[in-house]
């Protein structure tokens, strides 16, 4: 689809990774105008991004995204090669550019920063074209411009691919014209014959893994007729891990010998650290250059294990269960060779307990595009594929690749193992190999690119294949992922002061000893105002969320519902305040998980079992003994607090049956803005007969705007904070802080507020607290236990034979899948 950028912190952020010492590849070779290569530039070891003389912007960005400079000899990150090393310093100058490299060297951040650099963005023109043959890789692609262009905000970028309404994007085109377009031939080839899309003043043409656009006769003639729409004085650049002698005259036939035009941008440093910005420009008559490793034995992937197993095809998931229970990975991708495969072995490692998610060519492309982000993210540590993601697809966390089936080229081979082992990392790719066909591709692999596959051992040192994602030279934590951490902290800090505020802000409102304003229904009627009229601006007038697709019928039956149980709860909550102490508030509201497991159970959404009830019990029990040793223990005041466990209880349960089975989820601000109105229509009732004509009656009550508007200006942030926090992090980190910021209360409540907390209050809440801690680690351990190895081998035999009846089926998918 379609889409511009956000300014705003991108989520995703590269590692660093661990790293070797390297040698510079004796096999790069760099030509233009026939020379033998390129030389004179300073040596890799001792210069980095900084020596390129790129934009004070770009270099910003790409500390942001944790990449260092080489120095003292050795390679702070493996991202930066040999070939970028070559490659930048002419493209940035608008030299045609062919390179072949292999996979993980860092081929996009070539086109991206030399086009980067040498933008300068027109309002309503596209300068620079970037053509892909899969919707994910440019997607992909689109993300890094987006990530090395987040400090220079006039530069527009979006990506046009089939699978979305072309009337999208047409809208895009016509109302944001973005200065960079991605996207797939396909696609491209349409907007222009619409006249939606001008390419009149392209200045940079770009394609991403070149060779499999241009040997598809049909892809290839799209390409050409877009080629053709561009004016003839332009940059074209193209990439690729694979290109042959025999499809490296078409590229050329892209290019030309031109007199090109280039800039350098100059930092000056002058006295006292004042700098002045200077710009160079630089004509040169050349024709392109060429980066190809010649030798292809140096195509195979530096710090990649690659083993291979004999067995039938009737002893795959048997054997891929096996490693995936031996193997230490952070993430692996298993390839097979057709799409009814890769269906069968994802419902297989899901009957077994494996957290697989599957991608191929067979579903929507928005179902596909929300799997890849998914499993980018680490949601998901296995992916089931077939090569549609085969190719350029960089997804850092991937350390192990099997070939489930084997590929039916040495080609094909090296792009699927490439998905291991990135920019230089280490990774492990293990070969099942099951007929004499696969043999003779097994062969054909050792042979063109010089490598011994051995067998697979019986046992393999992790340290080979497994890099630590935490953990850069030497054992200490890199800079990005430091900074991830250091902001997880903050977000967690951020929502504990909000939590915090808003309670005991809510306590000093309602309490008769404080400011006595003991009307609950008014209060939350005042916040539910704030936090709709606020999110009813953040979503329709500055259009930072998203609303979610919602027919009326849907509306009137799932979310009304919802509302006035969270109604409810609010106001019984509210209503607590003025009769119990916080710190016991806290130590009731430890019932949450033992009110959702029973309300579960009694709705069939879960299952009954004597453990977890028995768990339940020792949460209540705890929170009866601390019930019995409140000092200030009040029994309407507990009747309304456990009112409201109960109904915000059920609300969530209700949340899951009538939204989320439905696929419909909504974030904090989205729930705000469909949730609040009903709670206003819901409260009106009881307020009007419970409140409104006490209200009346007090002359002298003067409305605080400043009390009351900053304690709604609070829920909202905490609803705000919530968003960030489990969208950042996730729900279980929001459960520990939640623990934290309980305690917190406690003792805030006992020493400012002087509540008596006694030693039985605190036993029995410390009874409880374990008793929820264990439940928590209960429910984690679950998701990773596997089922018997009886069920396991009876499912493999089961999926095996079925997979063996679909082994000859849609054999051509994988070659026609990556088309648009």
């Amino acid at each position: 689809m379609g889409e511009t950028r956000d300014n705003d912190a991108y989520e995703e952020e590269l590692l660093d990774y661990e790293e070797e010492e390297e040698k510079a590849p004796d096999s790069v070779t760099a030509k233009a105008n026939g020379d033998a290569g390129k030389k004179g530039y300073v040596g890799i070891h001792s210069s980095g991004f900084r020596d390129f003389l790129l934009k004070p912007e770009l270099l910003r960005a790409i500390v942001d995204s944790g990449f260092e400079h080489p120095s003292e000899g050795k390679f702070i990150l493996s991202f930066f090669s040999i070939f970028q090393h070559e490659c930048i310093p002419q493209a940035i100058l608008g030299m045609d550019v062919i390179c072949q490299a292999k996979s993980g060297m860092g081929k996009t951040a070539v086109f991206v920063l030399s086009t980067l650099q040498q933008i300068e963005p027109t309002p309503g023109q596209v300068v620079a074209l970037v053509l892909c043959h899969t919707r994910e890789l440019a997607y992909q692609i689109c993300h890094e411009f987006e990530r090395f262009s987040t400090y220079l905000p006039d530069i527009k970028v979006a990506v046009f691919y089939g699978g979305v309404n072309i009337k999208v994007h047409k809208d895009l085109l016509k109302n944001e014209c973005p200065h960079v377009v991605v996207g797939t031939p396909g696609r491209i080839l349409a907007l222009t014959r619409d006249k939606d899309l001008s390419l009149k003043n392209v200045r940079h043409f770009i394609l991403d893994e070149c060779d499999k656009m241009l040997e598809s006769l049909d892809m290839r003639r799209d390409v050409q007729e877009i080629f053709k729409m561009t004016p003839h004085d332009k940059q074209v650049m193209m990439f690729s891990a694979t290109l042959s002698k025999e499809i490296r005259p078409v590229c050329k036939k892209f290019m030309q010998d031109v007199m090109f035009r280039g800039q350098y941008y100059l930092n000056l440093e002058i006295e006292r650290g004042s700098c002045s910005l200077f710009s160079l420009w630089v004509w040169v008559w050349s024709g392109p250059m060429e980066i190809y490793v010649d030798d292809e034995a140096k195509l195979t992937l530096h710090g990649l294990v690659q083993h291979y197993i004999k067995l039938s095809e009737l002893e795959k998931n048997r054997k891929l269960n096996d490693l995936l229970d031996a193997l230490d990975f952070n993430q692996v991708v298993i390839f097979v060779k057709s799409v009814s495969r890769a269906a069968e072995l994802n419902k297989l490692l899901m009957e077994c307990n494996f957290p697989s998610i599957c991608i191929h060519s067979g579903m929507s492309q928005e179902e596909r595009l929300t799997r890849y982000k998914g499993f980018k993210e680490g949601h998901k540590r296995i992916l089931v594929a077939t090569d549609l993601v085969g190719r350029g697809i960089d997804i850092e966390r991937v350390n192990i690749v099997i070939n489930y089936d084997m590929p039916d080229s040495a080609d094909t081979y090296l792009h699927r193992v490439g998905r291991a082992g990135r920019f230089g990392t280490k990774g492990l790719a293990i070969t099942f190999v099951s007929s004499a066909s696969d043999s003779d591709v097994l062969n054909q692999v050792q042979e063109r690119f010089e490598v011994d596959i051995k067998e697979l051992p019986e046992q393999i040192d992790t340290s080979t294949y497994r890099w630590s994602a935490t953990m850069g030279k030497g054992g200490s934590l890199s800079h990005s992922v430091l900074r991830k951490i250091l902001l997880s902290y903050t977000y967690v800090a951020i929502w504990i002061f909000l939590s915090f505020t808003v309670i005991v802000y809510n306590k000093y409102i309602l309490d008769k000893k404080m400011y006595n304003w003991p009307f609950p229904i008014s209060l939350t009627i005042i916040h539910m105002s704030f936090c709709a009229s606020l999110a009813f601006l953040l979503i329709n007038v500055f259009k930072f969320f998203e609303p979610v697709s919602m027919s009326s019928h849907l509306y009137l039956s799932s979310v009304v519902p919802i509302g006035a149980l969270y109604s409810l709860s609010l106001w019984f909550s509210n209503s607590a305040y003025i009769y119990l102490s916080v710190s016991f508030i806290q130590m009731l509201k430890v019932l949450m998980p033992v009110a959702v497991y029973s309300i579960a159970v009694l709705l069939k959404k879960e299952p009954f079992k004597p453990n977890t009830m028995l768990n339940m019990l020792s949460i209540s029990l705890g929170v009866a003994i601390a019930a019995y040793g409140e000092a200030r223990f009040d029994t309407w005041g507990v009747i309304l607090q456990l009112g409201a466990v109960a109904f915000e209880a059920t609300r969530l349960v209700m949340i899951q049956i009538l939204l989320t089975s439905k696929g419909i989820t909504l974030n904090p601000i989205t729930s705000l803005y469909y949730v609040a109105p009903c709670c206003l229509v819901f409260l009106l009732v009881p307020w009007i007969y419970v409140e409104f004509s006490v209200l009346k009656e007090i002359s002298d009550f003067h409305f605080d705007f400043l009390i009351f508007g900053t304690n709604s200006l609070c829920a909202f942030a905490l609803n705000l904070a919530v968003f960030l926090l489990v969208g950042k992090t996730s729900a279980l980190t929001m459960n520990v802080a939640g623990v934290v910021k309980d305690w917190l209360l406690i003792a805030f409540s006992g020493s400012v507020i002087k509540d008596t907390v006694t030693p039985i209050n605190l036993f029995g809440y410390g009874l409880a607290f374990l008793g929820v801690a264990y439940y928590n680690h209960s429910k984690l351990q679950a998701l990773k236990v596997k089922e018997a190895q009886k069920t396991t081998r009876e499912a493999g035999e089961e999926a095996g034979s079925l997979l063996k009846d679909t082994q000859g089926q849609e054999t051509g998918t994988s070659n026609t899948e990556s088309q648009n």
